[in-house]
């Protein structure tokens, strides 16, 4: 008896374990924003080529930047990133793009035209090679039509389709990695090339995996002509193929006739009126590069305060610098840079007030003193430009609404 309840013990300790590692290794990828999805056939690899699937986001005018993570996540430049499993770009024996188990995605059909080669787009666009998933299903699907003219006043736009299409995918994996990497391309995309990551710390594989490009939130002026969708599609399907000629029956969408108070400022069109300036997307506010900024100011501080250095804490500041050079700083690393330079103003502000009170006592203000104050002041000037600029980089990863821009899949 001692040894079957012994052996039955062993049992469910195995499977749970069996389980809990199964379930660690899971992922989902859900990618959020105006994605278009293209199976590279031919990526190369040490071993010769395979299959990935390539995802493309345009960068978009009133669109946050790119942000990835699974809790600690960073914001992104456009360019052609690998996202690793592991710190390698690592393909897999995977070829097919199957939503199996799932509601079909859907996402709107476009083909592209001869030459067209996304390699190229890492200036216009966040360009993504991912492994191939098991499956893949919609993040939220939305009903729309398309048309192959833009509709005239009396002459509606000749409707080709309609239907829901997904406005996010999901792309899941059974079996994942303990750590995920985004990884910069440098020349001609492959597993050779693909080598070096964009941030000092792997993003935790916590289950999903969020890629997000986002709309900017402003309730004050409603996109009621939905024009920040209409724009977003125009430019999607641009990258594919710019002059149309393979995709006419869907150069358009949503414009079933044309709308007095929404046609004549539709980004869709080559050309809008003047006056349109005031129906357009609120502007994303430009967004510093942290790790350049935090360079200026080390250099500084070295040169002009280095007798002061404990107290505007330089050597803190200077390990954060050189963390950071080249790469793209995660939400915690924000958070610790915000508290260092904090900490340096503070320093900075009782330094201050020591020479004017050392002045005072002297009765005299000589021109050590004002240099002195003068290096100060523009010390603390710099560091608050620079907490300012990491809050932003905070808030625009975690502020805004989806894009219910569709989905789309190259053929």
């Amino acid at each position: 008896m001692k040894a079957r309840m012994t052996a039955g013990l062993w049992f469910l300790f195995v499977l749970c374990c069996a389980v809990s590692a199964f379930a660690q290794n899971r992922l989902d990828i859900a990618l959020e924003g105006p994605w278009i999805f293209y199976k590279e056939p031919k990526f190369t690899t040490t071993a010769g080529t395979s299959t990935v699937l390539i995802a493309i986001a345009p960068k978009v005018k009133g669109h946050y930047p790119l942000v990835f993570g699974t809790g600690n996540g960073f914001l992104v430049d456009p360019g052609v990133y690998c996202v690793g499993f592991g710190n390698n770009c690592t393909p897999n024996a995977l070829t097919n793009l199957a939503w199996d188990g799932y509601v079909d995605p859907s996402p709107v059909q476009v083909s592209k035209p001869a030459g067209w080669d996304w390699t190229t787009l890492g200036s216009v666009a966040y360009v993504l090679i991912l492994p191939m998933p098991d499956s893949y299903s919609a993040d939220g699907q939305y009903s729309m039509s398309f048309q192959s003219a833009f509709p005239k006043p009396g002459v509606p736009g000749p409707t080709t389709a309609s239907g829901s299409h997904a406005i996010g995918v999901q792309l899941h994996y059974a079996t994942g990695p303990n750590m995920l990497y985004l990884l910069t391309c440098l020349g001609v995309p492959s597993v050779a090339t693909c080598n070096t990551s964009t941030s000092t710390t792997p993003q935790t594989n916590s289950g999903t995996l969020r890629i997000s490009v986002k709309t900017v939130e402003n309730y004050a002026n409603s996109d009621i002509c939905d024009h920040h969708v209409h724009r977003a599609y125009h430019k999607m399907l641009h990258l594919v193929d710019d002059s149309l000629a393979s995709n006419k029956q869907i150069a358009y969408i949503d414009v079933p006739a044309y709308d007095d108070n929404c046609s004549p400022c539709d980004p869709q069109q080559d050309q809008v009126s003047s006056e349109c300036s005031g129906m357009d997307m609120p502007t994303v506010p430009a967004v510093q590069d942290v790790a350049k900024a935090l360079d200026t100011l080390v250099a500084f501080l070295k040169e002009n305060l280095q007798q002061h250095s404990t107290e505007v804490r330089l050597p803190e500041l200077a390990k954060q610098a050189d963390a950071l050079t080249g790469k793209f700083p995660t939400q915690s690393q924000l958070l610790e840079l915000k508290k260092a330079l904090e900490a340096s103003e503070k320093g900075i502000e009782d330094l201050l007030q020591t020479t004017t009170d050392s002045a005072v006592a002297l009765s005299h203000d000589d021109a050590g003193f004002r240099g002195l104050r003068l290096n100060l002041q523009v010390a603390a000037s710099q560091e608050r430009g620079l907490v300012h600029a990491d809050d932003d980089l905070t808030i625009f990863a975690h502020s805004g609404k989806d894009c219910r821009a569709p989905t789309m899949q190259v053929q």
